[in-house]
């Protein structure tokens, strides 16, 4: 199932919702929202472990580096790092 993210800088928190909603005035419901790495990282989502739901990644792009998540916490918490990569040299 894809899932719709939205990141707010304001909040400093990723909503998301696991459903996905069709035609010009359908609204879809905040399942949940969880914390994340900082304000000038880049959210990414995809099925990072191929089991069907999508979850959340960031590019922190002054390390090079990807951090992903296999679970969408709830509540505001944290969510863990399940996998990262470094792409070249950082300073």
């Amino acid at each position: 199932m894809d899932s719709l993210f939205l990141y707010r800088p304001a909040d400093g928190y990723t909503y998301y919702s696991n459903e996905n909603p069709v035609g010009p005035n359908a609204v879809a419901t905040t399942a949940d929202f969880f914390s994340w790495v900082g304000a000038s990282a880049r959210r990414v989502t995809g099925d990072w472990d191929g089991d069907g739901v999508d979850t959340a990644g960031t590019f922190m792009p002054g390390l090079n580096t990807v951090v992903l998540t296999n679970t969408n916490p709830s509540g505001g918490a944290t969510a863990y790092i399940d996998d990262g990569y470094i792409w070249g040299e950082y300073e």
